[in-house]
């Protein structure tokens, strides 16, 4: 798994430190209600989210990275970079 640095941000693979954000967004209804089915997830359900992750890294080279301001604490968002072929 690759970490990226830029001037302003930085961009590395989730770890389960990243845990406490994610956890509060899961479980507020306004949030999930716009998301699958619009149930919220418990704090136990969105920690198998950086396992499950890391296991997609292993397996297909890439997957979500958090993205930080360098110098600030929790992540600012998480994103997904992937491998796309674009051919005739």
């Amino acid at each position: 798994m690759s970490e990226l640095l830029t001037a302003r941000l930085r961009l590395r693979p989730l770890c389960d430190d990243d845990l406490d954000a994610p956890a509060a967004l899961n479980a507020d209804p306004e949030v999930m209600r716009y998301i699958g089915d619009g149930s919220v997830r418990t704090r136990e359900e969105t920690a198998a989210g950086p396992a499950r992750m890391r296991g997609e890294w292993a397996a297909r080279g890439h997957g979500m990275f958090a993205v930080k301001v360098p110098g600030h604490g929790a992540p600012v968002r998480v994103y997904e970079l992937t491998r796309e072929a674009y051919g005739a």
